[in-house]
């Protein structure tokens, strides 16, 4: 057997950008070395038990103005250009502030209201599998249902008027790049990011100050009457990190899951045959094929990891997708099957800094194949998937399917 040589944090930089690594990036994430650094930048870490670990070592932290100013900058988390008009959202915070902002979050956004919204989910669901009805030919699945519905249901909770949804999930979009390094990010793409930024941020504003005056029933509104504790900036910030996060991954988690069930025949037809497998199909998504490719973290003091000091004030990318593909971690890593999987995927980060918004997420991708493994058995691909991605986020842009 002829073993490829490992790469290091520069040349993965250099190969993240190209159309193979967006194809496919776990061949080049399982030659990289165990911890490394990008020159002037992040440390990087791979292996299973190490990001597990990391991912809840209260020595590393969230805020990344704690890190040396070229590392720092390296990783600019999802704050954009302007890091005084527009305060760090929840997950660019460390205690006690992240506390303090994470209390008013839960408040909000409880896990009774998974639940509750469960049968929505559902009926969305189904007005959008009505309109692709078996016979129906080709059609891009990903324009046409895997994007609409957590869409859809953002807009919902968070009460935005229909004519606006799609500008505003636009200026989202734009901000998927902010969570790269500078090296692999183009300056436009960079400028777009913190013109969006912006954007979302007057946007919110506007938003939040009309619902403390008129109040109403969504999530905005409980933001508002909920955060006493939160400044006027910082409740703006987190109404965009809210609203972005509940639904940009998402639709990338029920595109990647699609397509690994689709490339994988037989647990395509186990799904169907058993639909209530579906929360261990988006559980097997989460690690074959994570939308969170990696998370940043700031050491606090110095960490050893895999036998390398990681110094304190350094910049850490946690390498979720590579932590995947561990064999050490997980039995045949390459492959998609659905039962069989001791270990969870980090997507969604660990400990304290977990994410506030997983239940929703998972409730949403569940609801997706459960209903598409019902109402649409004969889905199959069409031609080839798009491809989009960074070295922090992975999806799909397009899933070309027969309805059958």
């Amino acid at each position: 057997m002829v073993t490829r040589p490992l790469i290091d944090g520069d040349t993965l930089l250099t190969v993240c950008a190209t159309p193979a690594y967006h194809d496919d990036p776990y061949p080049f994430l399982a030659r990289l070395r165990p911890v490394d650094r990008v020159k002037n930048g992040p440390w990087l870490v791979s292996g299973y038990e190490d990001v597990s670990r990391l991912l809840r070592d209260p020595r590393l932290g969230n805020d990344p103005r704690g890190g040396d100013p070229a590392a720092a900058a390296a990783v600019r988390g999802t704050r954009g250009a302007d890091d005084q008009a527009m305060p760090p959202p929840v997950t660019a915070l460390d205690p006690p502030d992240h506390a303090r902002v994470r209390d008013v979050l839960g408040a909000v956004l409880p896990a009774r209201l998974v639940t509750h919204l469960g049968p929505r989910v559902c009926q969305v669901a189904d007005e959008l599998l009505d309109q692709l009805a078996p016979g129906g030919g080709g059609v891009d699945l990903i324009e046409r249902f895997a994007a609409p519905l957590p869409v859809r249901i953002a807009g919902d909770l968070f009460g935005l008027p229909a004519g606006d949804r799609d500008r505003v999930v636009a200026w989202g979009t734009r901000l998927a790049v902010n969570g790269d390094p500078d090296p692999v990010v183009r300056a436009p793409d960079r400028a777009a990011a913190a013109a969006a930024e912006r954007d979302l941020a007057r946007y919110f504003a506007q938003l939040v100050l009309r619902r403390r005056r008129a109040g109403g029933d969504d999530l905005i509104s409980a933001l508002a009457a909920a955060g006493g504790p939160l400044s006027f900036p910082e409740l703006v910030v987190n109404a965009v990190f809210l609203f972005v996060n509940s639904y940009h991954n998402t639709v990338s988690l029920i595109g990647n899951a699609v397509l690994a069930l689709l490339r994988h025949p037989e647990q395509w037809d186990r799904l169907r045959s058993d639909p209530t497998l579906a929360p261990a199909a988006v559980e097997e998504a989460l690690r074959y094929d994570s939308p969170i490719q990696s998370i940043a973290r700031t050491t606090r003091e110095p960490v050893d990891v895999a036998g390398v000091t990681i110094p304190a004030g350094h910049q850490v990318m946690a390498l979720v997708g590579a932590a995947h593909r561990d064999a050490t971690a997980f039995d045949e890593p390459d492959m998609f099957r659905l039962t069989g999987r001791t270990r969870r995927a980090l997507s969604f980060g660990a400990g304290p800094h977990y994410c506030v918004g997983a239940g929703l997420a998972r409730l949403q991708a569940e609801t997706a194949l459960s209903r598409l493994a019902a109402r649409l058995p004969g889905l199959s691909l069409a031609t080839r998937a798009r491809r989009s991605g960074t070295l922090t986020l992975r999806g799909v842009t397009a899933l070309p399917v027969h309805i059958g």
